[in-house]
């Protein structure tokens, strides 16, 4: 039997599978939550030492694998979408960011500031903010416990407008409980939440530049077309 091309083969398989993975691995997600709610609620104050510490661990997979199916919808979602190109107002859209933020993390612990002079960033609104709210709250998440500050910066220069923004935090400050005690915090380029951000930011041809983590502050930079050089 002639053997056909890997990517040939993979390439109608995908398409197979596709119709019976969008539609039954949110719902078996949901049915996995749902058991464990149960779980959590039956015998809460008669359970063993041993049995909550396996309900923790079948709450960190949950979590994990619910991660990895909003990632395949929204990756398959981009696979499907046009980006419309705009020329967005920095300040609008550092608003909607602080917005979106808020409803991630507890109330007044993020310190917002804008810096730069650049007026207009080059992208498409939605695939932005998204981009943006995936990235950040993947760095928050990552932080130590307790308030920090975002500061943003904007810097145009003749090939491209450079963005850059800065996570920070008060040194000393203990590690963020569910972190410090998971034997298995991956690389930050690891996360879905940044790959998903990359692929979001190059549908619109932006460049996740730099993302890095270091003891008292995280950065990352975006490279944007400049919304000069547009047609």
């Amino acid at each position: 039997m002639p053997m056909e091309d890997d990517t040939t083969r993979a390439e109608p398989l995908l398409r197979r599978m596709h119709s019976v993975l969008s539609h039954d691995l949110p719902n078996q997600m949901v049915a996995l939550q749902s058991l464990l709610q149960m779980l959590e609620r039956d015998d809460g104050e008669q359970r063993t030492a041993q049995e909550q510490e396996t309900i923790q661990r079948l709450r960190r997979v949950a979590g994990k694998t619910a991660t990895m199916v909003r990632f395949l919808r929204e990756l398959d979602r981009l696979n499907t979408y046009s980006a419309r190109m705009e020329d967005i107002p920095l300040a609008g859209l550092f608003r909607e960011i602080k917005v979106e933020l808020q409803q991630h993390i507890a109330e007044g612990s993020l310190e917002c500031q804008l810096a730069g002079d650049v007026q207009m960033l080059r992208a498409d609104p939605r695939l932005l903010v998204q981009a943006l709210v995936e990235l950040l709250c993947c760095l928050i998440e990552r932080r130590p416990a307790g308030p920090c500050s975002m500061r943003m910066r904007g810097r145009a220069s003749e090939g491209a407008t450079e963005l850059r923004g800065e996570l920070t935090w008060p040194s000393g400050s203990q590690p963020v409980q569910a972190e410090a005690t998971a034997p298995d915090r991956p690389r930050l380029k690891q996360r879905l939440e940044i790959v998903l951000a990359e692929e979001l930011l190059a549908a619109c041809g932006v460049r996740l530049a730099q993302v890095r983590e270091l003891p008292d502050h995280t950065v990352f930079t975006l490279l944007f077309p400049n919304p000069s050089n547009h047609e």
